[in-house]
């Protein structure tokens, strides 16, 4: 076997075998651990004055004196002496470990200990004659060939050495030597994965990272000669959950009937009052569990504990649900909740455990009855902890007694009540009684402790608050919850510390890509104005807490309530009576919020639901979903994903206002890109707000990682036994199988669905449909079922990705699916962006997949929200598109549906577009020659409320006059004939279209008037509103008619072009907005032309406000005929001081006057009364010349106060002349910036003076929407 194979097999074993070490010395205090420490072994071991050398040897054969004397005579790095024998004669305090794959044979057999060898002299010993072999080999040469001169004085010192040793001394060294033998990699891996589960507490699913990180601490630490127990100590407080054995836990007698019904029924379901144990009970159960190798999770949602027990892989694994249902408060969907439990129960796996701790109010509740010995899920009963023995509550007394340093006098008077039965009390309520004995007063009754037990949570948050610890128990009501502490720097923030700003909150919802250039300099991630720190008051309020246990640290300076009930006295601090309560209460959940640690985001987000509890009966109702709202801009994509939540359950008690935000909420949780994702305490944050690199971009999204650099990551997803990957490492496996697909296998698929980060879910959901898949019923269920609308916008793209290689079958049960979840208006919307796209190959591939669309987009239309925004005019050509591949009922039903969500978008008093209403269009062409299949549906079309539709719809009629059925054509003819306020505008979009019928045309013309006849004739012989409205209709103006314009040009073309040569007519305005707006500056000189003189100025002023309210577009021609038709010179000119009055705002620069002005003298006039800018010009160029910069900056200030220039373009070119001899920071720069901000506001406020406010104005008549 070569050295490339041996080598890393060899290091491996090594490493591995420095994790084990390493977890065994972190629990010694003052220990030292050291890998390969300068001439020293393989790793050292340093404890209480004792030095313990460990070479690690992974030969395998046997293990005699020979090979024990080539490992004592190892020397220290690049000498001669020093050998690992030298080294334990020399110092009676050191001994040597050596952990070898080989066995010993019967001589060193004498000297074999276990790997959790703990130093000390051992009575046995190698026997004399074995000593003296052992001498004997070490003073032997090496026998090397060719030796080297180091090797040559190596062996010469060997012996040497050997030449002043007895056998008897030899023994007595040896017995500081100690052989752990038999072992390899699996093995000690193995002992690594015990210690870390048994020892450590480190959750079974989590050895395998866990071990990963050792090896890596171990490989970074070699030669350092540092100690890394430090090191080891951070890696296992980041991957263990601590024992869930709670402390100083009394136990009731029925643990090992619990114990034994978990065991053999795989469920156990513990119930009561509040303050009766049963969380405590839970966690104790559990910690046995976890001692015998069960991954344990303690949650408080059903879902992830379905997510947590369906992971694939042989492991055994429990979970501990907590109040599921809600415990100091009701879950707002309570009942489903107990749903989808049952749903767990009855399809626990035989590998899985799960124990059930919930208040009795809630079961109640959910299956309204009144007696827990009637409750039971799928024939597991719930085991009521309310009633307890005296024993048992007499020992909890006596527990606390201690604790609380409790006076003996009440502490006797206690206990005899508690035993003789006088006081009945839980368990939660005796601590209380304890932690609280400085109330209690003598002379002692019942009555007074059961008040004080029994204290109310808002009683106590009143003592709180009179101690002045409201501010910090609110913070950590609102900042933590049962499963999420807070860290203290957290803490600080949410009292006011750090400063105002939110870093959790981004400036911008954009991610800015640089393409071209050098790259972007590095975006500092967003903090606090300055570090948050806890004051010295704050600091002795948590200690008076922490003393009294009512806040624990169960980690590093990260704290929270130790119990249930504390927790709701620090939820009532949050006041919201008076409007300063409510505000101190919703800026500490807004800081909480956007914080800079995703977790207390998070934890803040799911208390959403008991502060609007609190909120909603008051003014303040919609403080909790605006700021939900606001929580959908968070940097955190899981924070973006509970405040949808929160806001979706709670969507039909909320305003029609925020019920139409829908839409956008689905835009705030939509699909991100896993390369995209950048992370922090493997919490995903969005990379919004930031400079990204061009190339950067396109390489995270085009280049695709190679399976050598996420081994690790594919392993753990893959494997069959118990194993953990974060979040972070999941998105780079991810990113990975999106290059590969079909590389995905249902134990990685499984996996990727139980991570709670949607984004994650998604991104598997489209890889896993992409390509064809078999027997994946479970994975398709989970897919079916997951709510949220990211996942479900990807199982409609991958589906669509891979839609041409699937068997009908596969495409059948995937239509369900997809349909299922297009059902619901979220996913709708989050599905529509794609299904408008299904006409484009880029999309849907050369298979299009008609089918699939036929399918879905029924039933997202029926579904979609009526404030959903998309490309309307897509779903119109995606539906015409699909013409002539799906079946024509198909196409109806698609109509249907589009109807349906017009209906919804007209009630919600919403415009619909012009190709919204295009679905008649379609219909009428599908349905052609089958007049059946449509019936009734015109008839609600034309029902649809306000003027809008009917006026399109109407219109789309006409121009399938000929498959129309006698009944629809009534239809038509009856809304022409209705008493409604905008009859003549749906008149008028009959008489506008290309075709107009004869019958109806008779209709509605006067007799002697037809459309075919002469134009003077329609404009002369049409009712004045009849003729204004079509004119209108066919110029679009107001804009309200704009999407049906210019229909009918045949007949109302020439109309126009009548009237605008009318200036008298009332239309004429109307005609000339038509005509001048089509900028054709030669038309409109023609009209000036044939108007004659005596309008002349009647068209100047038309043309100045044409120009003012236009970007461009001077027209020239048009302008010269104008001044062209002045009597005399002095006419002209003042036609033109006119315009230039307005030359702020006509013109941008000075060569925009080659543009306006075509006659040389018109120009000199303007460039004279553009004086000040070209005197301001040639003064910035004496600036830049160099020559005389003083001189030309003088000159140009000058003529600023003389008369500064008037076009902001003539400041944006001082700008640029002068930027080379002076720094953008320079005064004259700012000033120049200044004044060129002056002209653009004078240039808008001479707009408004000439145009007004010019907004448009409804037709006369119109209804709304």
């Amino acid at each position: 076997m070569s050295i490339n194979i041996t080598g890393p097999k060899k290091y491996d074993f090594q490493d591995i075998a420095c994790v084990a070490l390493g977890l065994q010395a972190i629990s010694r205090p003052g220990g030292e651990f050291l890998i390969e420490p300068n001439g020293g072994e393989d790793c050292e071991i340093r404890c209480d004055g004792r030095i313990v050398e460990i070479q690690v040897k992974g030969a395998g054969g046997k293990f005699g004196l020979k090979e024990l004397a080539e490992y004592l005579s190892h020397p220290g790095n690049k000498v001669a002496n020093n050998t690992l024998l030298e080294r334990l004669l020399a110092d009676k305090a050191r001994f040597v470990v050596l952990v070898l794959s080989s066995r010993c044979d019967d001589a060193t057999s004498v000297l074999v200990e276990g790997l959790g060898w703990r130093e000390k002299e051992r009575g046995q010993s190698l026997n004399k004659a074995d000593a003296k072999t052992l001498l004997a080999a070490y003073a032997k040469p090496s026998g090397e060939r060719n030796p080297s001169k180091l090797t040559e004085e190596r062996d010469r010192h060997r012996a040497a050495v050997a030449a002043t040793l007895t056998p008897e001394k030899l023994v007595e060294a040896m017995r500081r030597v100690a052989l752990v033998e038999r072992l390899d990699e699996v093995a000690v891996t193995s002992v690594c994965e015990d210690l870390l589960v048994r020892a450590h507490d480190v959750p079974g699913d989590r050895t395998g990272d866990t071990i990963h990180r050792l090896r890596e601490v171990i490989k970074d630490a070699k030669g350092n000669s540092e100690n890394v127990l430090p090191q080891i100590q951070e890696v296992l407080d980041q991957s263990s959950h601590g024992s869930l054995s709670p402390e100083d836990y009394v136990e009731r007698g029925s643990e090992t009937v619990w114990q034994e019904t978990l065991s053999q029924r795989k469920v156990l379901l513990l119930t009561g009052r509040p303050r009766t144990g049963k969380s405590n009970a839970a966690r104790f159960i559990a910690a046995r569990f976890q001692k015998l190798g069960y991954t344990v999770r303690v949650l408080s949602e059903v879902k992830e504990a379905e997510r947590f027990l369906s992971e694939p892989g042989r492991s055994n694994r429990l979970a501990v649900l907590d109040d599921p249902l809600g415990g100091t408060h009701t879950e707002p969907e309570f009942i489903r909740l107990y749903q989808q439990l049952e749903d767990l129960i009855a399809h626990l796996r035989h590998d899985r455990r799960l124990i059930v701790a919930q208040s009795q109010e809630q079961l109640f509740a959910a299956t309204n009855a009144s007696d827990v010995g009637m409750l039971a899920v799928d024939g597991h009963p719930w085991h009521d902890l309310s009633q307890s023995v005296v024993t048992f509550s007499a020992k909890i007394w006596s527990q606390q007694v201690a604790q609380a340093a409790v006076p003996a006098e009440l502490a006797q008077f206690v206990d005899h009540v508690l035993l003789s039965g006088k006081l009945n009390l839980d368990a939660g309520s005796i601590r209380h009684l304890a932690r609280h004995h400085g109330k209690i007063r003598a002379p002692f009754t019942v009555d007074q402790l059961e008040r004080i037990a029994h204290e109310r949570a808002s009683a106590l948050a009143d003592i709180w608050r009179s101690e002045g610890l409201q501010p910090l128990a609110r913070s950590l009501a609102i900042g933590t919850n049962a499963m999420v502490p807070i860290a203290e720097t957290e803490l600080a923030f949410l009292l006011g510390k750090g400063g105002d700003r939110l870093p959790g909150m981004p400036d911008s919802q954009f991610t800015i890509t640089s393409i071209g250039g050098g790259s972007p300099e590095p975006s500092v991630d967003p903090d606090y104005e300055e570090e948050p720190t806890l004051d010295q008051v704050e600091l002795a309020g948590l200690d008076s807490l922490e003393m009294r246990r009512l806040i624990s640290y169960p980690g590093l300076h990260q704290l929270n309530f130790s119990h249930p009930y504390y927790r709701a006295a620090g939820e009532a601090s949050a006041q919201v009576s008076t409007q300063k309560q409510a505000d101190e209460a919703l800026s500490v959940l807004e800081r909480a919020l956007f914080c800079r640690r995703g977790s207390t985001s998070k934890a803040a987000a799911r208390n959403l639901d008991w502060m609007h509890d609190r909120l909603k009966g008051s003014q303040r109702r919609d403080a909790i979903p605006g700021l939900a709202e606001r929580g959908l801009k968070s940097y955190f994509p899981a924070t973006r994903d509970l405040c949808y939540a929160f806001l979706l359950r709670h969507l039909p008690e909320l305003p029609r206002e925020f019920q139409s935000h829908l839409p956008d909420w689905v835009i705030a949780i939509r699909r991100r890109d896993v390369s995209e994702m950048m992370w922090q305490d493997d919490e995903a944050r969005l990379p919004i707000g930031r400079t990204i690199s061009g190339l950067e971009r396109m390489e995270a999204f085009l280049s695709a990682p190679e399976r050598g650099d996420v081994l690790t990551e594919l392993g753990l997803l893959e494997s069959s036994e118990e194993t953990y990957l974060g979040p972070q490492g999941a998105c780079r496996a991810v990113t990975f199988y999106k290059g590969e697909p079909a590389a995905l296998g249902p134990q990685a698929m499984a996996r990727l669905l139980n991570y709670g980060e949607g984004f994650i879910r998604a991104a598997a959901a489209k890889i896993w449909l992409s390509v064809d898949r078999a027997e994946d019923e479970d994975i398709l269920r989970k897919l079916k079922a997951d709510r949220h609308p990211a996942v479900a916008s990807a199982i409609l793209d991958g589906a669509v990705r891979g839609w041409s290689t699937l068997p009908q079958a596969r495409k059948s049960r995937l239509i369900d699916i997809i349909g299922a979840q297009a059902a619901e208006p979220a996913a709708a919307a989050a599905m529509m962006p794609s299904l408008i796209r299904f006409d484009r190959i880029e999309y849907s591939g050369p298979g299009r997949a008609w089918d699939l669309f036929a399918g879905v987009m029924p039933i997202a239309l029926d579904a979609l929200p009526a404030g959903v925004e998309f490309t309307e005019a897509r779903l119109f050509n995606v539906v015409m598109e699909s013409r002539g591949k799906i079946a024509p009922k198909l196409l109806v039903r698609i109509c249907d549906s589009w109807l349906h969500w017009l209906e919804k978008v007209t009630a919600e008093g919403l415009v619909p577009d012009d190709f919204t209403l295009g679905f008649a269009d379609l219909l009428l062409d599908a349905t052609r020659g089958n007049p059946e299949m449509r019936e009734g549906r015109l008839a609600r079309a034309l029902a649809l409320p306000g003027s809008t539709a009917p006026y399109a719809i109407i219109g789309d009629l006409v121009d399938h006059w000929d498959v129309l059925t006698d009944a629809e054509r009534s239809l038509v003819v009856s809304m022409l004939g209705a008493s409604r306020s905008d009859t003549i505008w749906l008149k008028a979009s009959v008489l506008t279209s290309p075709n107009v019928p004869r019958d109806l045309e008779q209709l509605l013309l006067p007799v002697g008037v037809a459309l075919n006849g002469p134009t003077l004739a329609l404009v002369t012989g049409l009712a004045d509103d009849l003729l204004a409205a079509c004119v209108q209709a066919f110029t679009g103006q107001p804009p309200r008619l704009w999407n049906r314009a210019h229909r009918g040009a045949d007949v109302w073309q020439p109309v126009v072009d009548l009237i605008v040569r009318q200036p008298r007519h009332p239309l004429f305005g109307i005609a000339w907005e038509a005509i001048s707006g089509g900028g054709r500056g030669d038309q409109v000189r023609q009209i000036v032309l044939e108007c004659g003189p005596s309008n002349a100025e009647l068209f100047l002023d038309l043309l100045l406000r044409h120009k003012l309210s236009r970007v461009g577009d001077f027209m020239p021609e048009a302008w010269a005929a104008v001044l062209d038709q002045a009597p005399d010179r002095e006419t002209r000119t003042e036609w033109l001081c006119r315009a230039l009055i307005y030359s702020t705002a006509i013109l941008d620069d000075l060569r925009d006057l080659d543009l306006w002005l075509l006659s040389e003298d018109d120009k000199r006039i303007a460039l004279h009364f553009l004086e000040p800018d070209i005197e301001s010009i040639m003064a910035a160029n004496e600036i830049s010349d160099g020559h005389e910069p003083h001189s030309g900056m003088n000159r140009l200030l000058e003529q600023f106060k003389k008369e500064p220039p008037r076009l902001h373009g003539t400041y944006g070119r001082i700008q640029r002349i002068v930027r080379q001899e002076l720094d953008d920071d320079h005064p004259l720069y700012e000033a120049l910036e200044a004044w060129r901000l002056r002209s653009l506001k004078l240039a808008e406020a001479l707009k408004t003076h000439l145009l007004g406010d010019n907004k448009a104005a409804e037709p006369k008549g119109w209804i709304e929407p």
